[in-house]
């Protein structure tokens, strides 16, 4: 009896510990770790620094989004260059992702922009957003930040077995498969910004200096006419001498009465 009871216990065991592994291999399926996510960091070019290395706050949300937020930035115009991506005169706030160990390319969508590539060795992804007195000001009117905000995608081969044998193996079509999808949130408050022209001669954008010119422009002009003007006399209209001539007439018509008043009494 005992030894039937023992059995059963044993066998009750291992169909539980299978049940278990089981059920954590399955929990386990298609989900994704911090791993699978880039981690990133400011990479500003030296080009557009005045001074100190802008200061970047980075966070990373629950779903290992990132929001890299500028409290402090010294920048300098530099000249658009093409061949780079800078298509305009602008400082460039740089970055740098480290993408995800298992990745091999990557695809970055901004608004309509977008842009892709493969991965080397060190995983580096190295990118800028530009920084204009235009577009300081124009977040500065609206009451906002200045923010861009892209979408990464990072990547990964597929590992398929080709049916039919390939000379070349450059020849055969890359597949991929997604290994992770997150957004980057560049923040930069025109606040903390001071912009200065290419030669660094000329501020062309401070916070204070924006804010004292627009309290000066905001305020009432006041006019004072300091000319002394000699109060005119002249009636607008001829009421006035229309009163006096009725006074006159009044007055000779009364002294008419009272002579004839005298004549006829004399009489």
């Amino acid at each position: 009896m005992k030894k039937n009871i023992l059995s059963a216990m044993l066998v009750l065991a291992i169909v539980l510990t299978m049940t278990v592994q089981v059920f954590a291999n399955s929990e386990g399926e298609g989900e994704t770790t911090a791993k699978d996510y880039a981690t990133a960091k400011n990479a500003t070019s030296p080009d557009s620094i005045k001074g100190e290395e802008p200061e970047a706050n980075i966070t990373y949300d629950n779903d290992h989004n990132i929001t890299m937020t500028y409290t402090k930035a010294s920048l300098k115009i530099v000249a658009a260059n093409e061949s780079i991506g800078r298509k305009v005169d602008a400082a460039w706030i740089g970055y740098e992702l480290t993408a995800p160990e298992a990745a091999t390319r990557y695809e970055a969508t901004m608004g309509d922009q977008k842009a892709s590539g493969d991965l080397d060795e060190s995983k580096k992804v190295i990118d800028f957003v530009s920084v204009t007195k235009a577009n300081l000001l124009k977040a500065t009117k609206e009451g906002k930040e200045l923010k861009y905000t892209i979408t990464y995608k990072w990547e990964k081969e597929k590992e398929t077995t080709p049916t039919v044998p390939v000379a070349n193996e450059e020849e055969e079509a890359k597949e991929y498969e997604t290994i992770s999808v997150q957004t980057l949130n560049i923040v930069i408050d025109p606040a903390k910004v001071t912009l200065y022209s290419k030669d660094e001669k000329d501020t062309l954008w401070d916070n204070d200096d924006y804010l004292a010119n627009k309290k000066v422009e905001s305020k009432p002009a006041t006019t004072t006419n300091t000319s002394s003007k000699k109060k005119d006399n002249t009636p607008d209209t001829g009421f006035e001498n229309v009163v006096a001539v009725i006074g006159i007439v009044a007055m000779v018509t009364l002294a008419g009465i009272v002579i004839l008043s005298n004549n006829h009494q004399e009489e």
